[in-house]
């Protein structure tokens, strides 16, 4: 209900992306930060960056995370609930980075802020020690930066937690239309003009935009939490067998009777903070 009566009129493809951002921020104010995790502002790759850190946190591991918001909308604060409750689930940091974001910076800017992120995190441990892990377009560039790395023959992270995951920038999932009327976040409308912005001269298509369509052999294991009333549903499943089928080893998550970024509001709906303790779990087994 939060989600649909506040923040879905303000995210609308009809306002600039300023006033977007600005209501983002807004409903970030209304959340409350679990206890006994501190916040440090940093910077990562030269971009600013969260860290989280839980009590008794393991300090020899950590989670790259990449916030969402269909790469015009976002930031570290607005998503700063989700990232402290992935940190005590992890039991470790977790950096949460401030990419650059679209239309201002199309692609690559962000792909290559989060290369430099994740190239200077692997040098402060090793890459097997840390998590690559984002919800929505974050879960998308989370994708695209495992695709990269793979291009540049750089040792792969350890796991990747992809929520809700963006992973077709042409919107050819059919959950698209047959969620249309339950999904209470997304319109298909505000994905097509931040797809738009982000993808700029480069096809749709392209494997790094639009990771569905890539060659997925080599990639690390991945969790995929999906919700069943997301307009990206079948982005997510689609995900899931085409991963499955070069060998990568994958799980996927369905939430029934929710809808597009579910576990941005741990502190509210259970069934985010329930999503987010098994993310955390994943991690620990992984790292």
């Amino acid at each position: 209900m939060a989600l649909r009566r506040i923040l879905r009129p303000k995210l609308n493809h009809q306002h600039s992306p300023e006033a977007q951002r600005r209501a983002a921020e807004l409903f970030a104010r209304l959340q409350f930060m679990p206890r006994d995790v501190t916040l440090e502002n940093s910077q990562l790759g030269g971009r600013p960056t969260d860290i989280l850190t839980p009590a008794n946190a393991a300090t020899d591991r950590a989670v790259l995370y990449l916030h969402g918001g269909g790469f015009v909308v976002g930031s570290p604060r607005t998503h700063r609930v989700l990232t402290a409750y992935l940190a005590k689930a992890a039991g470790c940091k977790v950096y949460s980075m401030d990419y650059r974001l679209a239309p201002e910076h199309a692609f690559p800017a962000a792909l290559d802020d989060t290369v430099l992120a994740y190239r200077e995190l692997s040098e402060a441990m090793p890459s097997d020690k840390i998590a690559v892990a984002g919800d929505s377009a974050g879960a998308c560039l989370s994708l695209s930066l495992m695709l990269k790395l793979k291009q540049l023959e750089l040792p792969q992270p350890a796991c990747a937690l992809l929520l809700c995951p963006l992973t077709d920038l042409t919107l050819s999932g059919e959950s698209i239309h047959r969620n249309r009327h339950v999904e209470p976040l997304l319109t298909r409308e505000w994905l097509e003009v931040n797809n738009e912005y982000y993808s700029a001269d480069t096809p749709r298509d392209d494997a790094l935009i639009s990771p569905v369509f890539a060659d997925l052999s080599g990639l690390p294991p991945m969790l995929i939490q999906a919700a069943a009333n997301d307009l990206l549903l079948d982005d997510a499943r689609r995900l899931h067998a085409a991963a499955r089928k070069v060998g990568v080893d994958t799980k996927l998550e369905v939430f029934a009777d929710l809808g597009h970024d579910f576990q941005l509001t741990p502190d509210m709906v259970p069934e985010a903070q329930r999503a987010i303790a098994m993310a955390g779990a994943y991690v620990k087994l992984r790292q």
